[in-house]
Formats: structure tokens, C-alpha cells, sequence
């Protein structure tokens, strides 16, 4: 399965045989995505979506591939519910081993969102994000593709 599909390389995939008594097992990936947090509520007018994932095909893509992709995400799916969403920050927190080098909250917690206050947003630029850079954990980098 490693060798055949790009996304269980990457994401890792839970996998059965099928019979009970006999599973596959858990393959775990490099890349652990999660949802993100809100800093301002949104009330949705409307739920509609689609999904409709670019044609893929079976290859072992590199890794700049792969943020190559996600930072272009959105300039390839233009439906209508999805009106002209884009990625405004993208900040990749990596470790030098597969064990990671600090716990996930101490490397989320070095990401802030103030708001506008009591104003309304009205475009990213009423955010101020800041992610602290200095004094990153031993073996833990920073890379910024966007922001």
C-alpha cells in the first residue's frame, strides 16, 4: 500500500484485511494535518460544498511537491460556494526526527491572531498574526511559505 498510493505515505492510512481476526495494522505518515481555530465566529449563509480532488496519479512526489500543492489549493477548485477563498499563511513547523522534538501545543502556541477588536473584519490584513521564532526547541525548524 506504501508503495502504491502517494496518500498513505504521506497522511498514513488505517488498514484491515478485511477478516476480524486479522488487520493490516496502522501505517503512520510525515504529515499529521488537523483542523484550525476560528479567531472570529462565522455564521455560515450557506453549507453547500464540493469536493473534487485535481486528477492524481501514483507517483512518489517530494515533499516540496506536496506544500507546492497545498499553497495552490484553492486556485484549483473555483466553485461557486468556495467563492475566492485563498491561503493567507502557511508556517511549517518541522522536527529532525520522527519522534518529533517538542509537544504539538508548545509549537501551536507560537502561533498568535489578534483581531480587530470591537471593529469588523473585513480582509486578513484586520488580523495581526505572530509567530515567535526565537528559541525554537533543539532539532525543530521553521519554515515560512506564506505570511
Amino acid at each position: 500500500m506504501c508503495r502504491a498510493f502517494f496518500d498513505v505515505r504521506m497522511f498514513g492510512a488505517v488498514m484491515t484485511t478485511g477478516k476480524k481476526d486479522k488487520r493490516a495494522g496502522r501505517v503512520q505518515g510525515p504529515f499529521q494535518l488537523t483542523f484550525s481555530r476560528s479567531v472570529d465566529p462565522v455564521t455560515p449563509w450557506s453549507t453547500a460544498s464540493r469536493a473534487s480532488p485535481p486528477p492524481g496519479r501514483k507517483t512518489s512526489t517530494p515533499e516540496k511537491s506536496f506544500w507546492r500543492a497545498f499553497t495552490l489549493m484553492f486556485d484549483h477548485d473555483r466553485a461557486a460556494p468556495c467563492g475566492e477563498l485563498n491561503l493567507s499563511g502557511l508556517y511549517v513547523f518541522s522536527h529532525d526526527d520522527k519522534y518529533g522534538k517538542a509537544p504539538a501545543h508548545q509549537i501551536m502556541d507560537r502561533v498568535t491572531v489578534k483581531g480587530p477588536g470591537d471593529a469588523t473584519a473585513r480582509t486578513f490584513s484586520d488580523y495581526q498574526v505572530d509567530v515567535a521564532e526565537a528559541d525554537l526547541p533543539g532539532g525543530v525548524t521553521l519554515t515560512r511559505l506564506i505570511g
